[in-house]
């Protein structure tokens, strides 16, 4: 049992490779679709095992900025889950920010079975 990130979005993301070797960004390997059933929008990114630090944390902010930086509005899906053989992934809770509000990158922090949804507006 492996606990995963998984971020998915209405823009392609950009590759950002300082940020992919600080906290292990990796192209989605979900061959069959089984993840991104549970985002609204196309699953892109998974980070294997979460966030296990601060420093996670801000990469991860760091990232989400980078790629809203150029545009008006996006939106980000970033989900908890639980990779197993053994059981189903739960989708328990889903959480929206706006991403102009967010104060600390220790908000991206999520419970297992969540989905933070994150909006950049005009």
């Amino acid at each position: 049992m492996t606990y995963y990130y998984f971020i998915g979005a209405d823009v392609t993301l950009k590759p950002w490779e300082d940020n992919r070797n600080a906290i292990g960004i990796w192209p989605s390997e979900d061959d069959e679709g089984y993840f991104a059933k549970a985002l609204h929008y196309p699953l892109q990114h998974e980070i294997y095992n979460g966030l296990d630090s601060e420093s996670e944390t801000i990469s991860l902010m760091n990232y989400l900025r980078f790629q809203a930086e150029d545009k008006e509005q996006c939106v980000f899906e970033i989900a908890h889950l639980l990779s197993s053989n053994i059981e189903d992934y739960q989708v328990k809770e889903r959480v929206d920010k706006i991403f102009s509000e967010i104060q600390s990158p220790k908000e991206l922090i999520i419970p297992v079975g969540t989905i933070l949804t994150i909006r950049k507006n005009k």
